[in-house]
């Protein structure tokens, strides 16, 4: 196909001008509005291809529009050229989009800290489904009437709605027509189109060509019916640096099992079909040498294509400015040190707000593994059974009217989630069937997050964690995270937040930093970046640690919960460690209770005691060296501060106290009570029976429990006699009840026992 592509008179080749590359203010192009025309034109001379997808360049000499920073047509002269904020907006202006660089791939932009909400999610909805409602009902959805939404749009995207939407359908179509041999039929209704006859319209008015005009040669002669029964493969461009080992590490721990799988670098997972009978899946690979992404997507997933690369796009955060990030992180930097600034580094948005809300409720006060088999165990229950390409593809994550049955919190009990957690999920479930939480990007952030705090059982930890993954929100703080803690050692949330405030609108990326140090093997020249370094980090430090722990668990039944099977092998090594009279390394923490003897292995956490209590060091090697600045008791004494400032300081350390088998089962089941939440050792035994097949006693609990090296961090103050008696606590009575109020567990109901273990 003939198109002429390059601008007459050309004023020079890229790199020249006042601004070169490397020295642009990304900032300036981030918001909804574009600086002036002339620094725009600075911009496009100065080649920089971190400006992909953040402006626009409409040649008056062509009629064409194209990215700027990667298309390699000549540069046009200044007069001939006009800068865009979007595609929308050049077409309606009367440009054509580029064939070389192909503006339908360009990375899209995050979005603006002063955009109104309504925009920001109309435009969501438009971009996920482009064809699926009236503008007027997409006004109402946001509360606004159809004047006011036009009003807001023409403002921030100088489009009308219906011309983004336009715009939307255009360039997904052209996409297909040139990557996939799918049939013309097929491309139009995924794209959002009526029929083919509006398509070819569409095709005709605002490019002056037949859709066939888009589509290569070499692709006719495949049948399309063929074709539309095939899986096909698209692209999403994003902007360099790009750290996707990273990513795909942080997705490849949390992935639920069943639903979501990494393999052999590539990213894939069952996906839900729009009509809600249906059922996908979709594969994510990296494509360096193009700077993109190959999104895999199935055949029963066609109908959901613009809702699949949406989603895609903000898992992967491919429309992140990491130019923009790197300047807004500077004074980050200087307080963390040089080993937290990672030059790439991504926020994972979800691909389903409910399902990663679900998974992290699942997650609070247990390891990252257990949670992700937690929540395997809940897909199973509650979703629906499909066949994906791979094994580990076996079910499709429940949608939240599953959870909305009056029988939901028993069955997810029956599923081992503990009451608390249950009840949220549910509570959950029910404001989005109501319309109250949408868990999804461009919403009201200050509303829905005082909705979800208002959830028992959700906390201020919990809330800042959804609004960064589930609202795709940039700037998600989380003051009281042991990982936060640890890189900014010796301060207190109310310090940290302080701390934070000019780090605004991308603190969600310095967090994202923190827990990611430990990939980078931090040197020990910085003194700051020793603290993150090894097995110090929380949420990457349990995963390596429960992989480690699982390869070697096939003595076990394989009826044992896999947190059972990682704390028992973990425990069977730690004693071989002290057989060979390993050193213990040990430092005293001062809490409001009395001084704590805290102890390590060098790898994880292997005791907590209060001096003077029963069993205090029972554990411990022959051969003790004191070292407050090991990294895993540097773990532990931030995860106490958060405790002791009376809040839920999130997932637990990595932990491997020394026992027996029996033992080990039962502090796993320690680990799984959530903060502020009661259970019984009977509670404990029937689970244990559940799992392993075999009678288990209250009383034979009882004993395990009192012997709990780990105390508070291995919660065994949370565990009540069956007539609510306060017994049973290694560290007395007095001990136990300040720990219950500090986590606000209402007293009126417990008892002090006359007798027994807890006096």
């Amino acid at each position: 196909m003939e198109d002429k592509e390059k601008a007459d008179g050309g004023a020079g080749k890229a790199g020249e001008g006042k601004i070169v590359k490397g020295e642009v203010d990304y900032g300036l192009f981030v918001g909804s509005n574009l600086p002036s025309q002339d620094v725009c034109y600075q911009a496009l001379l100065s080649g920089d291809p971190h400006l992909d997808g953040l402006l626009f360049v409409g040649v008056s000499s062509t009629g064409i529009y194209c990215r700027v920073g990667v298309c390699w047509a000549k540069v046009p002269k200044r007069e001939n050229c006009t800068f865009f904020k979007t595609a929308a907006e050049a077409e309606a202006a009367g440009y054509r989009p580029c064939l070389k660089c192909r503006p339908e791939l360009a990375p899209g932009t995050p979005i603006a800290p002063d955009i109104d909400h309504a925009v920001a999610s109309a435009a969501s909805s438009m971009r996920e489904r482009p064809g699926d409602a009236p503008i007027a009902r997409i006004a109402a959805e946001q509360g606004v009437s159809e004047r006011h939404l036009r009003r807001l749009f023409e403002q921030t995207y100088g489009v009308s709605p219906a011309e983004y939407r336009e715009t939307c359908r255009l360039l997904l179509a052209k996409s297909l027509l040139t990557d996939t041999k799918l049939s013309m039929t097929r491309i139009a209704y995924a794209s959002g189109f009526a029929s083919v006859r509006r398509f070819n319209d569409a095709f005709v008015n605002s490019y002056g060509m037949q859709p066939t005009r888009f589509r290569k040669s070499s692709q006719g002669s495949t049948s399309a019916t063929k074709a539309d029964a095939a899986p096909i493969v698209l692209h999403v461009d994003y902007r360099e640096p790009y750290r996707f080992d990273l990513l795909l590490g942080f997705l490849q721990m949390r992935a639920i099992e069943g639903v979501e799988a990494v393999l052999d670098g590539a990213y894939w997972r069952i996906v839900r079909a729009s009509d809600g009978e249906r059922a996908g899946w979709i594969k994510v690979e990296n494509d360096p040498s193009h700077r993109r992404l190959a999104v895999t997507i199935s055949p029963e997933l066609f109908d959901d294509i613009p809702s699949v690369l949406a989603r895609t796009r903000r898992l992967f955060d491919t429309d992140c400015v990491p130019g923009a990030i790197e300047r807004g992180l500077a004074d980050f930097y200087e307080h963390a040190g040089e080993a937290y600034r990672i030059p790439g580094i991504r926020v994972p948005c979800a691909f389903d707000g409910f399902e990663m809300a679900a998974r992290a409720i699942l997650g609070q006060q247990i390891t990252v593994k257990a949670a992700s088999t937690l929540a395997g165990r809940v897909a199973r229950e509650f979703g629906t059974p499909t066949k994906g390409p791979i094994p580990e593809l076996t079910c499709v994550f429940p949608p939240p009217s599953a959870f909305c049955t009056h029988d939901a919190p028993e069955r997810l009990g029956e599923a081992g989630v503990i009451a608390q957690r249950a009840n949220a999920i549910c509570s959950i479930a029910r404001a989005m069937e109501s319309g109250e939480l949408t868990l999804r990007p461009g919403a009201d952030l200050a509303a829905e997050a005082s909705r979800l705090g208002s959830i028992r059982g959700i906390g201020d930890w919990t809330v800042q964690y959804v609004l960064m993954r589930a609202y795709d929100y940039p700037d998600a703080f989380l003051p009281t995270d042991y990982g936060v803690k640890l890189a900014l050692p010796d301060m207190k949330p109310r310090e940290l937040e302080k701390l934070s405030q000019p780090w605004r609108p991308w603190r969600s990326y310095a967090v994202m930093s923190m827990w990611s140090v430990p990939h980078e093997k931090p040197k020990k020249s910085s003194p700051k970046s020793e603290k993150g370094k090894g097995k110090a980090k929380a949420p990457l430090a349990n995963a390596v640690g429960e992989t480690t722990a699982e390869e070697g668990t096939g003595a076990l039944p394989a009826s044992v919960t896999a947190a059972a099977k990682r704390a028992a092998t973990t425990a069977k090594r730690a004693n071989q460690r002290k057989e060979e009279a390993t050193m213990d390394l040990t430092c005293t923490y001062a809490s409001p209770l009395g001084d704590i003897e805290l102890a390590s292995n060098g790898e994880a956490l292997i005791g907590l005691w209060f001096k003077g209590q029963k069993y205090d060091a029972a554990t411990l090697s022959p051969t003790v060296q004191e070292k407050p600045d090991d990294p895993v008791l540097a773990q532990a004494r931030a995860w106490l501060d958060a405790y002791f400032e009376g809040r839920d300081p999130g997932e637990i350390p990595s932990c491997a106290p020394r026992g027996s088998e029996f033992r080990q089962l039962v502090w796993a089941k320690l680990a799984e009570i959530p903060y502020g939440e009661l259970v019984t050792y009977g509670d404990i035994a029937k689970a244990i029976e559940a799992d392993t097949g075999k009678k288990c006693s209250a009383r034979a609990v009882g004993g395990a429990v009192g012997h709990n090296p780990v105390s508070i961090i291995l919660p065994c103050h949370r565990v009540v006699g069956a007539s609510r008696s306060l017994t049973g606590y290694a560290g007395g009575i007095e001990r136990k009840i300040a720990l219950l109020k500090l986590e606000g567990v209402d007293m009126s109901s417990l008892t002090v026992p006359t007798k027994g273990t807890a006096l």
